[in-house]
């Protein structure tokens, strides 16, 4: 994939050709790319990974995706590496090449959609769930990048991101003293909710409405999962609720999974629905704080779901 880099060679990601930067993360660049009328999106990591899991993490993903594209529509991934080069003044420590899908996300046509829609695409994207949750951990015994996804899983993640989280929003003074000490107070739970957690399918770890991308908002069939980079095995339950959080009030979610897919529902899904809704505004709210391109609006109506989330979880847990 020597072109790859060729090309790259030939961008100064800082300068003027900021038409082939199709957007930049914390953690990555996306390259737009065309050759041969194929377009390719250019994955480019630029965070130093911590350990050697988190470089291989593109190659781990190819390797996933071609395992289980037979059951789910995901992205083309045609090369990976975790080498690491610099170009220009960036120093990149790994590159994943994926076809361009002609699709959109899901969360940026969410709210045009009434709420029978609505009903519709959960109940679709609960069943696509339902095929990733089929896999174990023997069925990746013979693949040795992706053997390793046992050392990753959804409860880590959780507490990395909430980590992360409670930083932003102790640096930047988000919440007052008393709704932040109550925050801190509330991780004792969190970390119990975490431990109570059975690990055993392979879960997305990230399956919400801006993972989902759509050819079609007419055909159910047309919706693509992307971004595997924290697949990991652990209980259903997590992808299950990231996804109610988007698409449906939190009561009517609870009915439908447990009509649908009864076996994902915890002993204790009150709990677990409060702990996890508080986890995910907390991301969501210090994420909005560290993107420079966030509104205040936004960044107002996060803070107040958080605010809410926390007076819910107050009365339940005290």
């Amino acid at each position: 994939m020597q072109e790859v880099w060729n090309l790259l060679d030939t961008l100064d990601l800082k300068g003027s050709k900021i038409s082939e930067i199709a957007g930049e993360g914390i953690n990555e660049i996306l390259v737009l790319h065309t050759n041969t009328n194929v377009d390719y999106i250019i994955k480019l990591m630029t965070r130093k990974p911590l350990d050697d899991f988190e470089q291989q993490r593109f190659v781990r993903e190819k390797e996933l995706l071609n395992k289980i594209s037979q059951d789910v529509n995901v992205p083309t991934i045609v090369y990976a590496d975790a080498e690491t080069r610099h170009i220009g003044a960036k120093t990149i420590y790994g590159v994943m090449v994926m076809e361009r899908l002609n699709a959109i996300p899901l969360y940026g046509i969410v709210h045009s959609l009434d709420t029978q829609r609505r009903e519709e695409v959960y109940e679709a994207l609960l069943n696509i769930a339902k095929k990733i949750h089929r896999y174990k951990k023997s069925d990746f015994s013979t693949l040795p990048n992706l053997r390793h996804l046992t050392e990753r899983t959804w409860g880590q993640r959780m507490e990395r991101i909430y980590n992360e989280a409670f930083q932003t929003l102790e640096h930047k003074k988000i919440l007052s003293d008393d709704a932040y000490n109550e925050l801190v107070r509330m991780l004792e739970y969190f970390e119990i909710m975490v431990k109570s957690i059975k690990e055993e399918r392979l879960i997305h770890n990230d399956y919400w409405t801006g993972n989902v991308l759509v050819e079609n908002p007419k055909d159910l069939s047309s919706m693509y999962i992307i971004d595997w980079e924290w697949a990991s095995f652990g209980n259903p339950f997590a992808d299950v609720y990231e996804l109610n959080t988007d698409l449906l009030d939190l009561e009517k979610a609870e009915e439908k999974t447990q009509e649908i897919y009864k076996e994902v529902m915890p002993d204790n899904p009150s709990l677990h629905r409060l702990m996890l809704s508080m986890v995910f505004s907390i991301e969501s709210l210090a994420f909005g704080y560290l993107f420079h391109n966030d509104t205040r609006e936004n960044r107002a109506i996060l803070k107040k779901r958080l605010e809410n989330g926390i007076d819910s979880l107050k009365s339940f847990l005290y």
